[in-house]
């Protein structure tokens, strides 16, 4: 989530072919993304992209924390 700034994040999942398998703008009604109770399609590698709301066009700033559970 969010530490500093205005930063409105956007949460994606990717798998290995970089296919957005799901992603998340706002959760529970604040500006920090989250994907919870999602399971995995397949044993493999995917990629977790963090990046702003509306990516390069956006204007938010700031930092930010990524945290896993599995």
């Amino acid at each position: 989530g969010r530490t500093s700034g205005d930063l409105d994040t956007l949460l994606l999942l990717l798998n290995s072919n970089q296919a957005v398998l799901i992603e998340n703008d706002d959760s529970e009604q604040t500006q920090n993304s989250r994907i919870a109770d999602f399971a995995l399609p397949a044993d493999g590698s995917y990629l977790i992209l963090v990046t702003r709301y509306q990516r390069a066009a956006g204007t938010t700033t700031g930092t930010y924390t990524v945290s896993l559970e599995g």
